[in-house]
C-alpha cells in the first residue's frame, strides 16, 4: 500500500513516541477531522485549527495566532497545518521554541510520491502541498543542531529531535539540491528522495521507537 498505514498510522507513531519518552503534553497543529487527535493517548492535549467545521480543536485560530497568544511547552508537537512551505517553516520554527527538552516534533506529508500530490492548490485527494520543500530546508538549516529522520508512513512523516545530527554524510549533489530546494523541480526531489530524506520504513520506525 502506498501509505503503509496498514502497518502504522500517524496516531500509532505518536503514541509509540509518547511511551518511549514518557510524554505528558501534546500539541497538534491542524486537527482537521480529529482522527489523529482523538486517538492520541497523552494526558494533556491541545489542538489548533482555524476551520470551524472541525469539532475537536481546543483553539479555533491559526497556528500563528496560537503561538503569538498562548504560552506553554510540549513533549510532542505534530505539525499538520497549512501545507504551504513558508507556513510550514514558521510552524516548525515556532514548534522548536515550544519543545520541551527530550521532546519530538513530527511533520506530516513531507514525501509526496506523485507530482499531483504536491501542488500549492488544495486538492481533495492526498494533498501534501509543498511541505517537502520546507522539510528539505529544515534538514539543511538545522543540520548541526537537530537530528531529522523521515519515515515512509502515510505520505511521509518527518521527525525532529534535539540530538547531535547523524545525517552528516551528504554527497555534493544532494547537498546542493537541499540548499536550493526552494527552486528545485519536483522531479529532482523524487529522483533523490531516499537519499535526501534518509527515508526509513515503517518497520524501522517500530525498531527504533517501539
Amino acid at each position: 500500500m502506498e501509505t503503509n498505514e496498514h502497518i502504522l498510522t500517524r496516531s500509532d507513531m505518536i503514541n509509540m513516541i509518547a511511551k518511549k519518552i514518557n510524554a505528558k503534553s501534546y500539541l497538534e497543529i491542524g486537527v482537521q477531522t480529529g482522527k489523529t487527535f482523538i486517538a492520541v493517548a497523552i494526558e494533556h492535549k491541545i489542538g489548533v485549527d482555524p476551520d470551524p467545521r472541525w469539532k475537536h480543536q481546543t483553539y479555533l485560530m491559526t497556528s500563528d495566532q496560537y503561538f503569538d497568544q498562548i504560552e506553554g511547552n510540549f513533549d510532542i508537537i505534530f505539525v499538520d497545518g497549512l501545507h504551504h512551505s513558508e507556513q510550514v517553516n514558521k510552524d516548525i520554527q515556532n514548534a522548536l521554541k515550544r519543545l520541551n527538552i527530550g521532546g519530538v516534533i513530527l511533520v506530516d506529508d513531507v514525501a509526496p510520491k506523485k507530482e499531483s500530490y504536491q501542488t500549492r492548490d488544495i486538492t481533495d485527494i492526498h494533498w501534501c502541498g509543498d511541505v517537502w520543500r520546507s522539510w528539505l530546508d529544515t534538514r539543511y538549516r538545522y543540520l548541526n543542531d537537530y537530528y531529522t529522520r523521515t519515515y515512509d508512513i502515510a505520505f511521509g512523516i518527518g521527525i525532529i529531535t534535539k540530538e547531535s545530527n547523524l545525517n552528516k554524510v551528504i554527497n555534493n549533489s544532494l547537498h546542493y539540491v537541499m540548499k536550493i530546494q526552494n527552486n528545485a523541480p519536483y522531479i529532482d526531489f523524487k529522483d533523490n528522495m531516499k537519499e535526501l530524506l534518509d527515508f526509513r520504513s515503517a518497520e524501522q520506525f517500530i525498531a527504533e521507537w517501539g
